[in-house]
């Protein structure tokens, strides 16, 4: 069996928006049945400081992820 497997690389911010935009251009290079890869924290963003978890807006992180869907 064959993957398509697309890997999706953008510098991820801590803007829920900015990311977003960003994986919506991944995906629109992506075909049908592509398998797609994220980096970790794609949509939330990420630091190695875990002091960010309690700025991220909830309301607009479940926003995009039900967006993405």
């Amino acid at each position: 069996m064959k993957v398509s497997v697309l890997t999706g690389q953008f510098p991820v911010t801590l803007n829920i928006e900015e990311n977003l935009s960003n994986i919506y251009k991944v995906l629109k290079e992506a075909k049908h049945d592509d398998l797609v890869i994220l980096p970790e924290g794609a949509l939330s963003g990420y630091k190695t400081d875990t002091s960010f978890i309690k700025q991220i807006n909830i309301e607009k992180l479940n926003q995009s992820i039900e967006q993405l869907k």
